[in-house]
């Protein structure tokens, strides 16, 4: 396991006054966060605060945190997190996330797609369509579960290095 762990991430205390951040989405618009390591041996773990439009867009801050219950509403869910520092954004974990939804996961999604219709007007192809459709859920499948082996397995465990807060600007 130490294997996986590079040096740890500074984690700067909230400041007394600070307000927990507005995560939530409505109609695919607002702020989420998306997971960036494996919970360590505290049950702690870094996340980063995403202006979600539908996909991620830009990192806003990121979080140490501690997921806490779960709860499901009609056709949503909330859960609630212990939000128990900040943090610096790793650019490698953005990279990652811009990627996957905005590289990957269309491609993934349209390009059989856009493939099988290129197609469509060839006489011996009457099952094209069907075809670049059963790719794309294949493909979309497959991401999902690399995602979600990803999210078990192979993101690291990062550990935290309690740091002191920045100097506060005066004003």
């Amino acid at each position: 396991m130490s294997i996986l762990r590079g040096m740890p991430d500074p984690v700067y205390p909230l400041p007394p006054d600070a307000r927990p951040p507005s995560l939530g989405t409505y109609n695919a618009l607002g702020t989420m966060l998306l997971y960036n390591s494996r919970p360590d041996e505290t049950g702690c773990f870094f996340a980063t605060q995403w202006l979600m439009i539908i996909l991620p867009v830009a990192p806003l801050r990121r979080y140490y945190v501690r997921e806490g219950r779960t709860t499901i509403e009609g056709s949503g869910s909330t859960t609630e997190y212990e939000i128990h520092g900040t943090s610096r954004i790793r650019a490698v974990e953005v990279i990652r996330a811009y990627l996957f939804f905005w590289i990957l996961l269309p491609a993934a999604l349209i390009g059989p797609i856009l493939v099988a219709m290129a197609h469509d007007d060839d006489p011996a192809g009457d099952d094209v369509m069907f075809v670049g459709m059963s790719v794309s859920v294949g493909l979309i499948l497959l991401l999902l579960t690399l995602l979600l082996l990803h999210r078990m397995f192979w993101r690291p465990v990062r550990t935290a290095h309690w740091a002191d807060p920045p100097p506060r600007a005066k004003g």
